[in-house]
């Protein structure tokens, strides 16, 4: 599904957990990620 969605130019951000190894993001998706639930609460 990752890889049908990144074909159509969709990324998903997804946050990092516990059992997780950190990875590099963007700033602007960094922010955004922060931002989560004020988004959703938008588009809900």
């Amino acid at each position: 599904m990752g890889r049908e969605l990144a074909n159509k130019g969709v990324i998903l951000i997804t946050g990092v957990t516990k059992n997780m190894k950190p990875k590099v993001m963007k700033l602007w998706d960094l922010l955004m990620l922060r931002k989560r639930f004020i988004i959703e609460t938008v588009f809900d």
